[in-house]
């Protein structure tokens, strides 16, 4: 798994099949208790957080790690970058 978080959310992406990407506002749930990764009103900020995972990867030679940017299909539903 992968993660980034700016000065309010936290977002972690996986990078199984199976596996649910996350996104928590740290300021109103630090707990990390209610993933908001499935709310419309975030729909926007999940590819912009992806890509800043993906960016920091690329400029500290993360990419060696046998991944691929558009990956499988998720259980969340996430098409690869290229369709």
């Amino acid at each position: 798994m992968f993660g980034v978080r700016t000065d309010q959310y936290k977002y972690i992406t996986y990078h199984g099949i199976w596996d649910k990407d996350e996104l928590y506002d740290m300021q109103n749930d630090p707990d990390e208790m209610f993933n908001l990764i499935d709310l419309p009103e975030h729909k926007d900020r999940i590819p912009q957080m992806r890509k800043k995972v993906f960016d920091w990867l690329e400029n500290t030679n993360g990419m060696k790690i046998p991944l691929k940017r558009a990956g499988l299909w998720q259980a969340d539903k996430r098409r690869p970058e290229s369709q």
